[in-house]
């Protein structure tokens, strides 16, 4: 506890650079009766990001809405929605997609030219070089109730790439997704918290995003 009352000011910076997202779309329901008739519906979805100079990063599934669970004969059962329209709003001002990933579920936007908010100001750690047992803090909105600040250690790193989770040990709470993840030692952001495992938080690393991410901020230089 005595960490976090000395880091009040940087956690106060990573606070500021958490945003609130919109996702608002149309969408094409199958035709799960069999009745050859395939139903349009309306949706919304709200999650959060943190913004990174000009961009804004998220995750897929927080930013995109791709299943309905519809009431049936049969019971409530979930369909795959194909999506018509679908666009994304940061204070009600819609922003340009730059990547959707729905494998890595990951998403990253542009933010608009004239955008005056706060940016994440310490830079991006190196998610590969993480050790086992190292202190993070999650800056998350569990159950979009408000921010909270929890402590937690590296406890699992991916074995692959094709499974490129790290998990820690701070559990999550729906609200979190989205929000930032930073190193104790140095602010710097590792990933962004993404979902809940057997009692474990799990983040998606940050160097998923760099190679969307970096080319476009060296272009600006």
């Amino acid at each position: 506890e005595e960490s976090l009352e000395a880091d009040q000011d940087k956690i106060q910076k990573v606070i500021d650079s958490l945003v609130l997202l919109r996702t608002e779309g149309t969408y094409l329901l199958p035709d799960f009766e069999g009745m050859g008739q395939h139903r349009e519906l309306s949706n919304s979805i709200n999650g959060y990001g943190v913004v990174f100079d000009n961009y804004v990063l998220s995750l897929k599934h927080t930013t995109g809405i791709r299943e309905a669970r519809v009431r049936t004969e049969w019971g409530d059962r979930d369909y795959a929605l194909e999506v018509i329209k679908e666009d994304t709003f940061l204070d009600g001002q819609r922003i340009d997609v730059i990547v959707k990933d729905d494998i890595n579920d990951m998403a990253i936007f542009k933010l608009p030219d004239d955008y005056k908010g706060a940016r994440f100001p310490f830079g991006l750690g190196d998610s590969d070089k993480l050790r086992y047992g190292e202190e993070i803090y999650v800056v998350g909105n569990p159950k979009l109730s408000g921010t909270n600040v929890r402590k937690g250690r590296i406890s699992s790193k991916p074995l692959n790439h094709a499974m490129p989770t790290i998990y820690f040990t701070s559990t999550l709470s729906p609200g979190d997704s989205g929000t930032g993840i930073v190193k104790a030692s140095t602010f710097e952001l590792i990933g962004l918290a993404s979902q809940i495992f057997f009692g474990q938080g799990a983040m998606r690393p940050i160097n998923l995003y760099k190679p969307f991410l970096l080319p476009r901020l060296w272009m600006a230089d």
